[in-house]
């Protein structure tokens, strides 16, 4: 490998442990392949909802659809400022209930067109486009962290990462490189069997980038992590079918409720909110909500719950392994039933938090077009005292035990609220073994064993309020257990 591969190659993959995710609102970047798959339409209304939550640098419109899909070369960003049009309806209402909503021509000052043609053949000298010069920009101007989010083919920031590397020397590109972060659906250029993907082009050529992938080359696609956003069972071709989530709340993603909490009378993002398939079409996936590319930007979200520099921690947008240098792919959690089919535990990494994220999307629906004191909103989780989005950070050593208190937790519309801690057993250390009493109250206690030789336990506290819907808030208390402590 030459220097400057070895420079690149050297981007820590495993830097020290933050305490949660960075201050400020995370930095996102959307390449969306909208105009193919009408549920690019639905995660984009979605994205209107929470863009309170993040500093919205760009939204791109790849190439539409997967290769093939649309039978021509074409990218629509017109169809992302239609959905920026309904929000401006509604914004006046978002900011009742929560700060930061961005004025609507913010939003469409940052809207490009990528490159309609895809692959690597049309990555290289003479190929930029708006969508790729807006990237390469966004990482010029800032040293935080840009999250950028890929919904279809990762053409564009193959590009933008081509021109960066063409206009800066190795120790600059280096630098440039470690702002980066990235969260794919699949390689999708890739899923043409005739073209070498662009996010494989980007992992040979940029080995140490930060890129977690959800359906990596080489895997089973349709058993990725991200179709746990929707699917309600375990393959997503042949082989046994085993229940991913409860019938209960298979529901909150069929065509019935998504017509009573989204479409009718909750105003115009939700009224154009479009009904898909939910493939593979089965008694159990029917149609309804699909937003198979929601789970890149969850993974961004600042909930208390993950934190996108620690894939390995788990939230809302799914948990990954690391597999080399930069690299993370799906991982697997323990599903309830035991079964050990490696479909069903990638996918529960997600849809174990789906009843929290659909009563969440069904609030802010009802913020399009309720006054404050009509509609629910999260309560705040605290654990001694501290409130805020932050990991909590305690020390114990081996036969100690940790005490936790979540009683300054409080609900802002003035519900009761309920609690329940429990202990995150993927990503912690298999040798913290630990456990935890008191986990439906307000004061719970971990209990370190004699034998426990060091790590993290990861301790996760919901509390869950009494509106309509309910809704969670989080904290997550990271144990830290060695001798002495």
């Amino acid at each position: 490998m030459n220097l400057l591969g070895i420079l690149i190659g050297s981007i820590a993959a495993t830097a020290p442990q933050a305490d949660g995710p960075a201050p400020g609102r995370p930095r996102l970047v959307v390449l969306t392949d909208i105009g193919g798959d009408p549920d690019d339409m639905q995660s984009m209304r979605r994205l209107m909802l929470y863009a309170n939550e993040f500093e919205v640098v760009g939204l791109v419109a790849s190439a539409s659809g997967t290769p093939g899909e649309v039978g021509r070369a074409v990218t629509r960003p017109d169809l992302i400022r239609e959905i920026i049009d309904d929000y401006e309806q509604v914004v006046a209402n978002l900011r009742l209930h929560a700060d930061g909503y961005p004025d609507p021509d913010a939003l469409r000052a940052v809207v490009r067109g990528g490159d309609p043609e895809r692959g690597v053949s049309n990555v290289g000298e003479g190929r930029s486009t708006g969508g790729s010069e807006l990237i390469a920009g966004a990482v010029e101007a800032s040293g935080r962290p840009l999250h950028v989010a890929i919904w279809g083919g990762a053409h564009d920031l193959a590009q933008a990462l081509h021109d960066l590397r063409s206009r800066h020397p190795a120790d600059r590109l280096e630098e440039l490189l470690g702002r980066v972060r990235v969260y794919a659906i699949a390689d999708q250029d890739k899923w043409d069997s005739r073209v070498q993907g662009t996010g494989e082009w980007i992992r040979e050529n940029f080995p140490g980038l930060r890129y977690v992938e959800s359906g990596p080359p080489g895997s089973d696609r349709f058993s990725a992590a991200f179709r746990g956003m929707y699917q309600n069972d375990s393959k997503g071709r042949d082989g046994p079918t085993l229940p991913l989530v409860t019938d209960e709340v298979a529901r909150l993603g069929q065509a019935d409720w998504v017509g009573r909490n989204v479409r009718d009378g909750h105003g115009p993002i939700g009224a154009d909110y479009p009904i898909v398939g939910q493939n593979p079409g089965t008694e159990r996936n029917t149609r309804g909500l699909k937003e198979g590319d929601t789970p890149s930007w969850f993974f961004v979200l600042s909930n208390g719950l993950g934190d996108p520099a620690e894939p390995t921690f788990g939230g809302w947008g799914g948990r990954f392994r690391h597999d080399e240098g930069g690299h993370f792919v799906d991982a697997e959690d323990e599903h309830p039933n035991g079964e050990g089919d490696a479909g069903l535990r990638r996918k529960w990494t997600v849809a174990r938090w789906r009843r929290a994220y659909q009563h969440d999307f069904a609030a802010r629906l009802d913020w399009c077009v309720s006054t404050r004191d009509r509609a629910n909103h999260a309560p705040v989780a605290a654990v001694d005292g501290e409130d805020g989005r932050g990991f909590v950070v305690r020390e114990a050593s081996p036969g100690s035990t940790v005490s936790l208190d979540a009683s300054g937790s409080t609900d802002p519309d003035g519900d009761p609220i309920t609690y329940r801690w429990w202990i995150y057993r993927e990503p912690s250390d298999p040798d913290s073994e630990a456990m935890i009493s008191g986990e439906d109250g307000p004061r719970a206690l971990v209990s370190i064993p004699e034998g426990a030789t060091g790590g993290t336990v990861h301790v996760i506290l919901e509390v869950e309020d009494g509106g309509e819907p309910s809704l969670v808030g989080y904290r997550r208390v990271l144990v830290r257990v060695g001798p002495g402590r």
